[in-house]
């Protein structure tokens, strides 16, 4: 028997994107590891960013404590291996959704994109993701 937590099933609808049998795959991967899975155990099979995380690290930045928002992105990076890309577009996802006036979250987004190319022509991530958090925090005082 295989037991899944509320949460568990949220994080698989959310990361299989509509996609059925991305779904049954990652629970699939999940049930190997565990016999009751909650949803760290998602995001720790398929190696993507938890929003949670990613978006206590961009509030973090925001209200300019830098020094926190980097420590959880080395979290991120180092310690659960997540891909600086798959953080990339995690902040992303999380702009759009935050409550921010249109300007700034455009400013964001441009920082984004420019950043996620950086990463694209193999820059190095932490340096590259590092250095948009300190973006971030600059946007988010003005």
């Amino acid at each position: 028997d295989v037991a899944v937590d509320q949460n568990a099933l949220d994080a698989i609808v959310y990361l299989a994107e509509g996609d059925m049998r991305k779904a049954i795959n990652i629970l699939q991967t999940a049930s190997i590891l565990k016999k009751k899975i909650d949803e760290e155990t998602i995001y720790s099979v398929t190696s993507k960013a938890d929003p949670l995380a990613v978006k206590k690290m961009l509030m973090l930045a925001v209200d300019g404590r830098f020094k926190e928002a980097r420590t959880q992105l080395l979290v991120l990076l180092l310690e659960r291996g997540i891909a600086g890309e798959d953080i990339i577009k995690e902040i992303h996802n999380q702009i759009l959704n935050f409550e921010i006036s249109d300007e700034k979250k455009i400013g964001l987004i441009e920082k984004v994109g420019e950043y996620e190319f950086r990463l694209t022509e193999g820059s190095n991530p932490r340096i590259q993701l590092e250095a948009l958090l300190a973006q971030i925090g600059l946007i988010g005082k003005k």
